[in-house]
């Protein structure tokens, strides 16, 4: 048997993840015999003794967070010319693996996952703490027994890489651009770079969930360029069975001026629970005639004759059975066709896809 590769005190397992910063492996701490997260840092990133400064900071600043929704640092130390940080290990899956499997979810799901992320974020803004990194993929979903449980990692990282000479020489673009909110993409606005700023990549997440995409794909400066410029399309052009309170939350999350989101994050994810309790009332509501549900907020009932309603629902039933088909999941499929086949009889079903079903 290969013996194990060991970091300190830390018997490495296997390799969880890795990015522009670190390398994470799932390790084992031989004192306390506990499994781990061990995020070792890139050698290059190393060369710079002003970064390794601000990492240690930061890594200090975040260790001393406490929240259920953040994940726990356990030590920042050093050992053969590595600089690694040892964390809480988390199971379940991130959000961006979620998504790639789900492709888009329920309001009523996206809420509670959401509520979470945005508890964290206000938590460690209060804690004078600004994330500057907000994606799926630094957002971890756990299934449990009392529901689902969401952990938001890796804060401090682009902090301390911001004035750091190595990233200066490369030119290295610091963040994710798809979630980069405009004052970010901007290296003249780095002044105005705040909690609004993980709030507006909050809204993103939020749109991405709801939408099953970002609003400006992409990872070049064409992205950072829309996302300073350009409207964000409106997300019942994607999805038009979301109700028109909920697009107005998201668009008002991702306003350019960051004085113009919401002042919090859980204003904003209070917002989407309103609709999502809007939309549980109205799809109770006793109907006289034809079951059509598209737009929640509405107290009338639209007639099924009316085109765009039916276009819309089928549309909607279409990219959830190609979604179906990609994920191999023939049952969601058949329901998929089955719906269609409901609507040629006189009526458009009432809003349960099959996305809500777990994969």
């Amino acid at each position: 048997m290969t013996e194990r590769k060991r970091i300190g005190k830390y018997e490495v397992i296997d390799e969880i993840g890795r990015g522009g910063f670190a390398v994470v492996y799932r390790a084992r701490d031989t004192d306390l015999d506990r499994i781990v997260a061990l995020k070792v840092l890139r050698p290059s990133w190393t060369e710079d003794p002003s970064f390794l400064a601000r990492f240690r900071r930061e890594a200090c600043s975040t260790g001393r967070l406490r929240h259920a929704n953040i994940v726990t640092v356990f030590e920042l130390a050093e050992a053969e010319n590595l600089f690694y940080i040892a964390m809480e290990y988390l199971a379940g899956l991130t959000l961006r693996g979620l998504l790639e499997a789900k492709g888009v979810l329920l309001l009523e799901q996206a809420v509670p996952i959401l509520e979470q992320i945005a508890e964290a974020l206000d938590y460690a803004h209060g804690q004078g703490m600004i994330h500057r990194d907000v994606k799926p993929s630094n957002v971890m979903v756990e299934e449990t027994a009392r529901g689902v449980r969401v952990t938001l990692m890796d804060f401090g990282l682009v902090k301390a890489a911001e004035e750091s000479s190595v990233f200066t020489s490369r030119g290295t673009l610091l963040g994710s651009p798809e979630y980069m909110a405009p004052e970010q993409a901007d290296p003249e606005r780095v002044d105005e770079v705040g909690p609004a700023a993980d709030r507006y990549a909050l809204g993103i997440i939020a749109y991405h969930m709801l939408t099953g995409r970002v609003p400006f794909p992409g990872n070049t400066p064409a992205t950072l360029y829309a996302h300073e410029h350009k409207p964000v399309p409106p997300p019942r052009s994607l999805r038009p069975d979301l109700s028109e309170s909920t697009a107005t939350a998201l668009i008002k999350m991702l306003s350019k001026s960051p004085d113009e989101r919401y002042p919090d994050a859980k204003a904003f994810v209070a917002e989407l629970r309103r609709a999502s309790s809007h939309r549980t009332l109205a799809g109770k509501r006793p109907r006289s005639g034809h079951e059509v549900q598209i737009d929640a907020d509405s107290d009338q009932v639209p007639d099924i004759n009316t085109v765009s309603n039916v276009h819309a629902r089928l549309t909607q039933l279409e990219e959830l059975a190609r979604q179906g088909l990609k994920n191999d999941r023939l049952v969601d499929v058949l329901s998929c066709c089955t719906s269609m086949l409901e609507i040629k009889k006189g009526h458009v079903p009432a809003l349960n896809t099959p996305e809500s079903k777990s994969s």
